[in-house]
């Protein structure tokens, strides 16, 4: 029942799985319990093919915010150094 648990709650992060789940070890959880299959295999890479296609073709756009515009509309406050 754990390993069922496991693989079908790989969406989530291990932190939040490991409580309900009572694993004290992500380790333990990434290594005995999940297991990849193939169908979410490719599923995944299915996901990532159809986004990267739809970029290409202009569909979607994506924004990063690392831009040198946005750091310079929000700089970093100075920090004083305590001395």
């Amino acid at each position: 029942m754990r390993r069922k648990f496991a693989d079908e709650s790989d969406e989530l992060p291990m932190s939040q799985l490991m409580a309900p789940g009572g694993w004290r070890s992500l380790r333990t959880i990434a290594e005995i319990y999940q297991k990849p299959s193939d169908e979410k295999l490719r599923a995944g890479l299915s996901r990532r093919a159809d986004v990267r296609e739809a970029a290409r073709r202009g569909d979607v756009t994506t924004t990063n915010d690392n831009q040198p515009d946005a750091v310079a509309a929000n700089p970093l406050p100075e920090v004083a150094v305590l001395g």
